[in-house]
């Protein structure tokens, strides 16, 4: 792969050790900077003092109290993309809820 994102910064907030490993082994090589929270308080942190490209997050295994948490993210931080990783049956409602906020 290219280096094209090498100057893109990424946020991977999870709370699962294993996931997290093995995102962060794959991926951030290809990043400037990348870095993992398991708080909504620690991505909010890294949000504020970076400029951060990308999060990548599991909504039903991270620190959000709802969905609005996600969508509030995303009204604060409109450029930063947001992909929500989950292995939850409820998957397809989840998505529906994601689409009006640009959440992929």
């Amino acid at each position: 792969m290219k280096n094209e994102y090498k100057n893109n910064s990424v946020v991977l907030a999870d709370t699962q050790y294993l996931t997290n490993e093995a995102i962060h082994s794959m991926l951030s090589p290809l990043f400037h900077a990348f870095y993992t929270v398991s708080t909504k308080a620690g991505l909010q942190q890294y949000l504020q003092k970076e400029t951060i490209s990308l999060i990548i997050t599991d909504d039903l295994l991270f620190d959000f109290d709802s969905i609005n948490d996600l969508a509030d993210v995303r009204k604060k931080h409109p450029e930063t993309g947001i992909v929500v990783l989950t292995n939850a049956i409820t998957g397809v409602r989840l998505l529906k809820k994601l689409t009006p906020f640009n959440i992929n």
